[in-house]
């Protein structure tokens, strides 16, 4: 046999060669025109929220760095809950809409059916209950998951930290008992009967900042769920419920709510004409405020030379703490183009230790995963009671915001007025919130 040339050998090794290279190409080993990382398409998606524009962008930023070979997410802030709402409904309707969806309290009922529920057979109730806090069970259906939990934010107790000392009190009261015996310690009025200060502001709603939350956060304490989930993704309303303690439950939180605005109380410690409560907290007028986590900053800037902290809320029963947290999470709309991807980055969003971090710190909140809120960060002296908090903290199903308001509010006036007798206000009340709720 005739042996090969030289040049025969390079020829032949060159072929070989770049064989090999056109396999390791199209198998996507290697970056090339066959599937390799640089050609990858990049998913790209649209999310919605009222979370600020200028909080987020750093965030999300940094979320589209870390993805950057997969996933590409823009958002859009809205400036208020119901324009968020009114522009959904409204792109809706036309065809558009966001991918994904950072979902407040407030819209879970109202635009549940326009809102791709998550099946357990994707994200199973058994990862879902091993990773959230409970006040995630909310988003829980029969066989899907409404959402997946991102933040929370809780209510807690603010307190005055001078206030206290001056009067000798070494620490806040831990149980509602407590609170109303700081009445008198801290009440004080002019000739003229106008509150100059006062313990707690409770027992209003009109000028009760997070009026509604207290007292579903009362009725929670009192083993009241209020609204659930029940069948076929319906809402039922337990408030009347014999099992739970039915009217007279309801009417032992409404006569304990309204007593602080009662001048005939020895609890009386606020009415009608006072300023705002977080106001008149920040001005160093009252001992105690009951606010959300994410006013810590607020108060803060509003009087820096406030000496305040903050503390878990009073409770009812000190063996079943509780307390009510507004449950933020992230959902898939209808609208999304492309649900599998949605759920993919929905996913990432809720897991990713960076993203979770970087939100709840951005926005003065607290994770609702379990494992995060097991190691609150040792930089931030809040951060333990905030995490705390939002473990004990549950929520409720409120099908309309604005007229449960109402129908809170009603009721505490009617008992107020002598209109109605606390078992009356506590049935009215009932019959109101099941009206609500559709049969079908």
């Amino acid at each position: 046999m005739k042996s090969l040339t030289t040049f025969q050998l390079v020829l032949i090794a060159g072929f070989i060669f770049f064989a090999v290279i056109g396999v390791l190409v199209f198998s996507g080993i290697i970056p090339g025109f066959g599937g390799g990382s640089e050609n990858k398409e990049v998913v790209q998606l649209e999310i919605w929220g009222v979370f600020p524009r200028n909080t987020m962008e750093g965030i999300i930023n940094n979320f589209n760095k870390e993805y950057r070979e997969t996933f590409y997410l823009s958002y859009i802030a809205k400036p208020s809950i119901a324009i968020l709402e009114s522009d959904f409904v409204s792109e809706l309707a036309s065809g558009r809409g966001p991918d994904l969806l950072f979902i407040p309290p407030e819209l879970l009922w109202t635009q549940n059916e326009r809102i791709h529920p998550i099946p357990y057979t994707t994200y199973p109730e058994r990862d879902f209950l091993d990773t959230f806090a409970d006040v995630g069970d909310l988003y829980l259906l029969n066989d899907s998951t409404m959402a997946l939990p991102l933040a929370v934010d809780p209510l807690v107790m603010y307190y005055n930290r001078d206030l206290l000392r001056s009067e000798g009190i070494a620490e806040p009261p831990k149980n509602w008992t407590k609170i109303i015996d700081t009445v008198p310690t801290f009440f004080s009025r002019d000739a003229n009967q106008n509150i100059l200060r006062t313990s707690l502001p409770l027992g209003e709603f009109g000028n009760l900042d997070h009026a509604k939350d207290i007292f579903a956060m009362l009725l929670l304490q009192s083993e009241n769920p209020i609204i659930q989930w029940g069948a076929n993704k319906r809402p039922q309303v337990l408030l009347a419920d014999p099992r739970i303690g039915g009217l007279e439950s309801t009417a032992l939180v409404l006569n304990f709510f309204s007593q602080f605005s009662d001048p005939a109380k020895t609890s009386y410690s606020w009415n009608s004409a006072m300023p705002s409560s977080r106001n008149f907290f920040s001005q160093g007028s009252s001992a105690f405020y009951l606010g959300l986590a994410s006013e810590y900053s607020l108060i803060k800037a509003k009087n820096p030379h406030l000496n305040f902290d903050v503390t878990l809320v009073p409770q009812r029963n000190e063996i079943k703490k509780l307390t009510y947290g507004r449950l933020y999470g992230v959902a898939i709309p209808i609208s999304a183009k492309d649900p599998n991807n949605a759920f993919a980055v929905a996913r990432l969003l809720a897991l990713d230790n960076n993203f979770a971090r970087d939100l709840v710190s951005a926005l003065g909140l607290a994770p609702a995963r379990l494992d995060l809120l097991n190691q609150p960060p040792t930089n931030d002296a809040t951060a333990p009671i905030f995490y705390k908090a939002t473990v004990m903290a549950n929520a409720w199903l409120d099908p309309n915001p604005s007229a449960t308001l109402t129908i809170f509010q009603k009721a505490l006036t009617a008992v107020k007025t002598g209109q109605a007798n606390l078992r009356d206000a506590s049935a009215r009340m009932a019959t109101e919130l099941s009206a609500l709720v559709p049969l079908k």
